[in-house]
Parts: structure tokens; sequence; C-alpha cells
């Protein structure tokens, strides 16, 4: 795989499900690429990592889920290519 981590920047190594993989739901919307570190954490986490969309509940659809709002490099861009809902609006003088 050659893509970024969308938390940290580093080089990804996994595709993350953000809806976990046993509710069967593969679609470009629900895979991000993390790191190694970045993947333990958001199951480690699962609290933080669901209310800033790194997971997503079962009930809930990824494709119209928000997220990425955490992500240093987060460029809306990014998040369309990824299939996310639709990007945040930044405010003046503050990076999204």
């Amino acid at each position: 795989m050659n893509l970024n981590c969308l938390r940290c920047g580093t080089k990804a190594v996994h595709l993350h499900h953000r809806k976990l993989r046993r509710h069967g739901d593969h679609s470009q919307a629900n895979l991000v690429p993390l790191c190694f570190r970045c993947h333990d954490w958001a199951h480690a986490n699962p609290a933080e990592a669901y209310e800033t969309g790194w997971l997503v509940r079962s009930f809930d659809d990824p494709a119209t889920s928000d997220w990425l709002n955490a992500a240093p490099d987060y460029t809306p861009e990014a998040k369309e290519k990824m299939g996310g809902a639709s990007a945040p609006v930044a405010e003046e003088g503050r990076d999204v």
C-alpha cells in the first residue's frame, strides 16, 4: 500500500474499517488508511475514536457520518476522495 495514514501522516499499513469488519461494510467510505500505531489507537480508545469519527457505530452509515475532523493533514479533497460526508467549513484563521 502506498498511502499515508490519515491520522498522523506517516506510511499507512492498514485499511481500517470505521464500521467494524464484522458488520460487513467494505465500501470506500468505510475504509481509511492508517499506520499501525493509529490503527491500534482507534481500537484501544473506542470512546474517543467514535467521538472523532475514526470508528462508526453499526447502525450508522459511514458515507454520511462526519469524520476526519481531527486529522492533522485533513483536506476537503482527501475526505471527498475517501468517500466521506461533505467537508466542514474552516473558520477564518483556523485550520479544519
